[in-house]
């Protein structure tokens, strides 16, 4: 089990709250030196450790994974992207007394499981052919409960970005899409800004921003949330899955993408469904931009985009009822 900020963590999470609220379930989280963020890394990965510390479960630090089999499991739930073999020493090599099901967010096949769980068919078509039985199930979402909108925001028609600040997802097409549209009644609130974003709006002359720091403040979270109109998704690469997509929606918040690199999962259109033109493919800047002004000033649309995406992820993407479909594969691994 990892402590960091990335939406693996907040996936692994948010499935143990599922798998808690559900009855006949006991749990246990282990953990080892490799959990913990590094400590030069803290600003930009903030540690999920106390929230962990406060979901009433027993969490037992493991030195030598052999002993995981003095614990009487039944099931071992694993959350790898099926490349971090260093993560788990010699993992692979040990005979388990327990059935392993892993949730594979990155698609590789070096990990050890008795059953996959991938969260997107895009993750599918990206990744190697394996023999591992699998599954598709979306990553759980936990909507949390209302926050004041924050101050800043107030009277603003405001869009927004939060995510990971890593070099390597950093795009600025939503920046030059707001650009492109920034008027005196708009604003754009961006967490957890690499330092290319601060940059890049200082360069693109944006009078109307506000950056807030990494955080794993899920008050603060909520607040944003709350804060914004829409959500200006963008990432270099795309998604296997999206969560800050897929939580937009649970939010009841139009969402904005746009395609990534070539050969890497564009799961975005997945999470969308029906409002496949929220995806934007070509042209990218202009037509983000244009579908920014049309969120803004065309109400009905605005309305039936909100009302399909949250409809749609609180049915799919609901941390309750994604932990009722991971019970499914256990019963299914165990009993047939």
């Amino acid at each position: 089990m990892s402590f960091g900020v990335g939406g693996a963590d907040k996936c692994a999470f948010n499935l143990i709250l599922g798998l808690i609220a559900l009855p006949d379930i006991e749990n246990i989280v282990f953990y080892n030196k490799f959990s913990h963020p590094r400590q030069d890394e803290l600003l930009t990965n903030p540690s999920r450790w106390e929230n962990y510390s406060i979901l009433g479960v027993p969490m037992i630090e493991v030195d030598y994974l052999t002993k995981l089999n003095d614990y009487g499991l039944d099931i071992l739930q694993t959350h790898r992207p099926g490349n971090d073999t260093w993560a788990l020493p010699n993992f692979e090599n040990i005979q388990f007394n327990f059935k392993i099901v892993e949730t594979n967010f990155h698609g590789y096949n070096g990990s050890k499981s008795d059953f996959r769980i991938y969260p997107s068919q895009a993750m599918v078509n990206f990744m190697s052919p394996s023999n591992i039985p699998s599954e598709i199930i979306p990553n759980p979402i936990l909507l949390q409960q209302k926050a004041p909108k924050l101050e800043i925001c107030k009277d603003k028609f405001v869009y927004g970005r939060i995510g990971r600040p890593d070099a390597n997802i950093y795009s600025n097409i939503n920046l030059q899409a707001y650009k492109e549209i920034e008027t005196d009644d708009t604003m754009f609130l961006y967490v957890a800004p690499n330092s290319r974003a601060i940059d890049d709006a200082k360069n693109l002359g944006i009078k109307n921003i506000h950056f807030i720091n990494p955080t794993v403040d899920e008050k603060l979270i909520s607040s944003f949330y709350y804060s914004i109109d829409v959500l200006c998704h963008s990432n270099s690469l795309g998604e296997t899955f999206g969560n800050t997509i897929a939580e937009g929606m649970m939010y009841g918040k139009p969402v904005i993408s746009h395609i990534g690199m070539k050969g890497w999962p564009q799961a975005q259109p997945e999470l969308l469904g029906d409002m496949k033109e929220l995806f934007i493919t070509d042209n990218l800047v202009t037509n983000y931009a244009n579908m920014m002004n049309r969120l803004k000033n065309d109400n009905d649309f605005m309305v039936k985009t909100s009302l399909y995406l949250y409809k749609r992820a609180h049915e799919l993407f609901s941390f309750y009822n994604v932990a009722k479909r991971y019970l499914d594969v256990y019963k299914k691994l165990l009993y047939e």
